[in-house]
Order: C-alpha cells, then structure tokens, then sequence
C-alpha cells in the first residue's frame, strides 16, 4: 500500500480526532433546547446564516432509535437535586464513557436544531458532559399556539405518533401530557442556565423579527434580512410566507 492511500484511509480518523478527545467534543456547538414545535428548525437555519455555524444535524430517527434505551437510562441519572457542575464533577467521565459511539456520530455537527442532541430528548446535563463548549438557545412561544402547533403537526403525521388520536379522543390529557413536558424541559434548562449563565439564552419566538438577539449571544455581526421563518406558524396562528411543515 503507498503512503498516500494510507494517508486517506487514515484522514477520517485524524479529522474525528480534531473534534472528539475522550469522549468530549472539542469545538464550539449550538443546541435547539426548547421543545419541537417552538420554532427550531428557524433558529437552525439563522445559526448558520449566521456563521455561528456550518452544518446541522436535523433530525436523526436512526440515531434514536440505536441510541434511546441509553438516552432513557442516563436521564435517569440526573438527580432533580444537584446542580450541574457538581452532576459533571461526579458522573461526568462515566456519561462521557457511555455516549462515546453516539458523541461519534454528533462530530461532523456544530447546529443541532432537532432530536436526538437538539430538542428535550437528553437531559441538558448529559449534553454538557459530552460538550463542554455547548451553548443552549431556549425559544419561549406562547402555550396555547405551542399545543395547537404540536396537534395539528402529530394529527398530520400518524405513522410517527401512534397516539395522534388521542388529540380527538382524549384532548385534555393530551395538553396535560404536553403541559408537563414544556414544564420539566424548562425547569431542567433554568438548571443549566444556573451553572452556565454565560452558555444559555432564553428568547420569545415572536421577539426575534431580526439577528440582533442571537448575534450578541454568538458574538458575531448581525446580518442584514429579517429573521428566517420555516416549519411553524406564528402566534397569531397564521403560517409565514415560505414556510413547510416541520418542527
């Protein structure tokens, strides 16, 4: 074999070195933290036009699906009563040891504005261990418009939520499920935003007509245009101009 085809082979593993060292992922990443249906997929593009960013990983169903009885097991870990830094003190190596084949795959990444690694899927905590350099962005959005989003988005896709029918069956327990998820991802946000005041930004959808929010966050000029709009409807209820269906 010559140098050069050993150099190639060799070059996917030099470049995942750059990027990954024990198990944590070396460069700066901006994770979507909020729930789907809160304008994500929005603030993933804008991260990007932004140059805060160059690649998203969206959404990744074979990733969730290879990794979710670990994901469930870790977020387990996470006592509601310890404090983030001391979390990452104590079982930080071991999460680290854990989500070493998933943190592979997150590499090429640096936006992640759906689940697995975007979204509530793993405990923000978890997230931080595996990358230090995290920044979270958490886009408020008004409940009710949130839970109509939410319904018309899983009644409109029934091959991915067996249970949309329960929208029409069961509505009340539906928003209560709901409720109780919007309430415990935020409570497990502020607890990383306790710690880590300086990576974690809290922001109502509807604020962000422009770039100027998200690029003092990011330190980086803001560009000119308004801010993009894909995959939801405002809080008015009306979709955007260009908009698709999404998260």
């Amino acid at each position: 074999m010559t140098a050069a085809r050993r150099l190639r082979r060799l070059l996917p593993y030099l470049k995942r070195s750059l990027v990954l060292h024990q198990g944590r992922l070396r460069h700066r990443v901006y994770i979507a933290a909020s729930p789907y249906k809160t304008g994500t997929t929005s603030l993933g593009r804008a991260l990007i036009e932004l140059g805060a960013g160059t690649r998203d990983m969206g959404h990744a169903p074979r990733l969730i699906r290879l990794h979710q009885p670990l994901i469930t097991r870790l977020n387990r870990m996470v006592d509601p009563e310890i404090g983030a830094r001391d979390f990452l003190a104590r079982h930080g190596d071991e999460v680290r040891r854990e989500m070493r084949r998933m943190t592979a795959a997150l590499a090429r990444f640096d936006v992640f504005s759906d689940a697995p690694f975007g979204h509530t899927m793993i405990h923000p905590f978890l997230r931080k261990a595996v990358a230090p350099k995290a920044r979270f962005i958490w886009l408020n959005r008004d409940f009710d418009a949130w839970i109509d989003s939410v319904r018309n988005w899983e009644l409109s896709h029934p091959g991915t939520y067996p249970d949309h029918r329960l929208w029409i069956e069961a509505p009340e327990r539906q928003i209560q499920l709901r409720r109780r998820l919007w309430q415990r991802s935020l409570r497990d946000f502020q607890r990383l935003e306790e710690a880590f005041p300086e990576d974690c930004l809290r922001v109502s959808l509807t604020s962000l007509t422009d770039y100027r929010t998200l690029a003092r966050f990011c330190g980086l000029p803001p560009p000119e245009g308004p801010f993009p709009r894909l995959n939801t409807r405002d809080d008015r209820g009306r979709a955007p101009s260009g908009s698709e269906t999404g998260g």
